[in-house]
């Protein structure tokens, strides 16, 4: 594409991926489980995606690993693990849906894409600024994964 960069005159000639947020109603059937994008489609404005797609995994594997090993894992059981997920999934979606419309606004009107003066002021403060780092890169009430579930399948 080296010979046709030249061609591009402003930003306006290109164009963005199209991600919708959504997620379906219920992500289980008798045998199947949806995770991640599957499950849930979450834009990629904050990066959030991957992580929770493995949070889902976590999720899963605390649910099912027990059921599993008792042989008798259940609809139930799937449906156990969109309840504990959903609510975060609901929060992130929301939480990037705002962020685009606040953008799609700013682009409107020819302003800069940012943070507002005062929000820019407010994260400066190191406390804030490390409080909301960490609300992005873990998500709202992240999993932990259940070691000792894990622990005799790894002998």
């Amino acid at each position: 594409m080296a010979d046709r960069v030249h061609l591009l005159r402003d930003f306006s000639q290109t164009t963005l991926l199209s991600v919708d947020i959504a997620r379906v109603d219920t992500w289980h059937r008798p045998g199947l489980l949806l995770i991640g994008d599957a499950a849930h489609v979450i834009s990629p404005v904050g990066g959030n995606g991957i992580l929770m797609a493995v949070q889902d995994a976590v999720a899963a594997a605390n649910r099912l690993v027990p059921a599993m090993r008792r042989g008798t894992a259940t609809t139930a059981d799937l449906a156990a693990v969109q309840a504990d997920r959903e609510t975060a999934i609901e929060r992130v979606q929301a939480k990037q849906v705002a962020i685009e419309r606040q953008v799609g606004r700013a682009r409107e009107r020819g302003r800069p894409i940012g943070p507002p003066p005062l929000l820019k002021l407010i994260t400066a403060l190191p406390g804030v600024r490390g409080r909301n780092a960490r609300a992005n890169a873990y998500g709202p009430n992240p999993p932990r994964l259940d070691l000792g579930l894990l622990s005799s399948t790894l002998h």
